[in-house]
């Protein structure tokens, strides 16, 4: 079953730019070889990623990642059943959101822990940043 997982965190790296080629590097590679796709958007110290891929391999994947130390407060916006991926022609799409982007407030408003764990409006707000970034970045 193909599946969507978005998920947000607190960046805990001292220089993002000299680790993020590193990162990026090392998830594209797996991220192939596992027929994963998605993109990772960092604002204001926050990670936003959605995965795209088998239910299994997202899930499996994503518990690797919220243990990993370089970034810390991992949670789940959203977990969803897809018939098509938005990213299937990225096996990490990556985008540094400049702080006066509106991506930055949207990402910032997501990692609030007052605005979590909201079902709808949480999933509308989610979607619509994932919406919005593709139709602005598709190949």
């Amino acid at each position: 079953m193909l599946s969507q997982l978005a998920y947000i965190s607190l960046s805990e790296l001292d220089d993002l730019s000299s680790e993020i080629d590193t990162i990026l590097d090392g998830s594209r590679q797996r991220n192939a070889q596992r027929g994963i796709t998605g993109v990772l958007l960092y604002a204001q110290g926050m990670f936003f990623q959605l995965l795209e891929g088998e239910e299994l391999e997202i899930k499996s994947l994503y518990k690797k990642i919220a243990n990993d130390p370089r970034h810390s407060d991992v949670t789940i916006l959203m977990e969803a059943e897809t018939t098509d991926r938005q990213f299937k022609q990225w096996e990490m799409g990556w985008y540094r959101v400049p702080d006066s982007h509106p991506y930055a407030a949207q990402i910032k408003s997501l990692g609030d822990p007052v605005n979590r764990g909201g079902a709808g409006g949480q999933d509308t707000a989610v979607q619509a940043l994932i919406d919005s970034f593709f139709e602005l970045h598709r190949a």
